[in-house]
């Protein structure tokens, strides 16, 4: 199930990665605009990350009695 959580980081990663270059490369926006859009994708991406990682330990979390 860790497998699970390592693909979600490294897909959140990698959208992350080609998300900025298409707002940094082809972006007509100030650079503080597109600064604020990175950082608004980043922590969303962040989340969803956070999310499957934090699902997943709850799903498959050792429940001792």
């Amino acid at each position: 199930m860790r497998a699970v959580e390592v693909v979600a980081v490294f897909t959140a990663a990698i959208a992350f990665a080609v998300g900025s270059l298409q707002v940094t490369l082809t972006g007509k926006l100030p650079l503080a605009d597109r600064l604020w859009l990175l950082a608004a994708q980043g922590a969303g991406l962040a989340l969803f990350a956070l999310l499957i990682v934090g699902g997943t330990w709850l799903i498959t979390r050792s429940r001792h009695q």
